[in-house]
Parts: structure tokens; sequence; C-alpha cells
């Protein structure tokens, strides 16, 4: 979850629990962060590239990794139209419900596969 407000308010109050997650970036500016999440998919990730580039808005895809085989030109595509990537794991599946052991693996197998196109700098939770 990651909003963009100009005042923490309620916002505020997830914050205080969990110091370590971004959930709010303070700023003057008329802005809103799209994020995307469970892609890619070939035929739902192209039409959301299309309205985004349709109002010129630039989002966030959170990827599962093991989508991206056989749709690594969509990847490729949404990168190369300025959108940013996220880990997402590798599985559509609770991340809360892998040992410890497993998330470190699955979380450094996501980065590497989503490493090939660009720098994920953001992970979120499967599952939240």
């Amino acid at each position: 979850m990651f909003f963009v407000t100009k005042k923490r308010g309620t916002l505020g109050l997830f914050g205080r629990g969990h110091p370590d997650v971004l959930y709010s970036v303070p700023t003057e500016n008329p802005v809103v962060a799209l994020t995307i999440d469970d892609g890619p998919d070939p035929v739902t990730t192209r039409a959301i590239l299309d309205v985004l580039d349709r109002y010129a808005a630039r989002a966030t895809f959170f990827m599962i990794s093991d989508r991206i085989v056989e749709n690594e030109a969509v990847v490729r595509e949404l990168v190369a139209a300025g959108h940013e990537i996220g880990n997402h794991m590798t599985r559509d599946e609770p991340s809360i419900d892998l040992s410890r052991e497993d998330f470190e693996s699955e979380l450094q197998r996501a980065h590497h596969i989503l490493s090939a196109f660009a720098s994920p700098r953001w992970y979120r939770p499967g599952s939240g």
C-alpha cells in the first residue's frame, strides 16, 4: 500500500506500528501514485499500458516473476515506456505463509528475474 498525501492523518496511524514500511510520502504537488499488481498479463497489462499512455501517466507494476515467462515482451514494453517494476514474489500466494528461508529464497529469485528488465526498488508481499 502506497499513498502520496498532503497530510499524514489516518495513514500516519498505520506507519506508527511499522516504521520500516513506506505508507505515504508528503508532497505539495498534485500527484497520485499508481500501482498495478499481479502481472504481467499479455492482455490486461497491455490494456492498462494503453490507458496510461493516453493520459501520459506512469505506474509501478508489481510483477509476479513466474508470470514473466512468455510475457517478456510486455515487460520490456512497459519498462521502455518509463514505467517502474516492483517485486511481488514468484507466485500468487500469501508471503506470510512462507518460512523465513523460503521467503528469502523466493524474494531473491523474483528479484533476479526482474533485474533482467530493470532494477526493482519496491517489494509488495503476496496477498498483502
